[in-house]
């Protein structure tokens, strides 16, 4: 995804486009490849929540020392975040990637 196509900060609080459409830009397929490896699939499957709440939360923490995280900071902060290198950015990022799986 080039800079012109990025859905900004901006379209995601004014509401141009939804939660999942700006998040799921951020999902690589190192992203993918980390949630499946580390959360699992039966875990997220197994999930009754619909925020993976019951997933225990350390376990989302943990993507953001990773480096698949670490490669989504270029796009975040092109998308004008500027908290990228936040732990809520992590998580909220493994999580829909969770959701995509």
């Amino acid at each position: 995804m080039t800079q012109a196509q990025l859905k900004t900060r901006k379209d995601y609080l004014s509401a141009t486009v939804t939660y999942d459409e700006y998040q799921r830009q951020f999902v690589t397929s190192s992203v993918l490849a980390w949630v499946k490896d580390n959360i699992g699939i039966d875990a997220i499957k197994a999930s009754t929540d619909e925020h993976l709440n019951d997933i225990p939360l350390h376990k989302w923490d943990r993507f953001f020392y990773s480096k698949a995280f670490k490669e989504t900071l270029p796009l975040l902060r092109a998308a004008g975040d500027v908290n990228a290198n936040s732990l809520c950015n992590a998580v909220c990022i493994a999580k829909t990637a969770a959701r995509m799986l």
